[in-house]
């Protein structure tokens, strides 16, 4: 008997495995300049989408250049599943 596991479900076990990853490169990077430096400035931010509604929050020392990044990937995120969606009709 042969388990198949579908891509999609490949697909979300890698992304949720990256983003566990990413936050611990950043917990122990902060970590480190903390204790080496003795001081850290912290600069973040968070794009949620619901449907065609972008939501963006920055903060930090660089949050202006962080929410035009982010306007910047809701744009393309946008776009991208507009494309695909549109081409799935097909």
């Amino acid at each position: 008997m042969e388990v198949k596991t579908y891509l999609p479900f490949k697909l979300f076990f890698i992304g949720f495995i990256l983003m566990v990853l990413g936050i611990i490169v950043i917990m122990l990077a902060s970590l480190y300049f903390a204790t080496t430096k003795g001081e850290a400035e912290v600069s973040g931010g968070v794009l949620f989408i619901f449907g065609f509604i972008p939501i963006g929050f920055a903060f930090g020392p660089h949050s202006e250049y962080i929410m035009v990044f982010l306007i910047i990937l809701a744009l393309v995120v946008m776009v991208l599943s507009f494309l695909l969606r549109r081409s799935a009709k097909t």
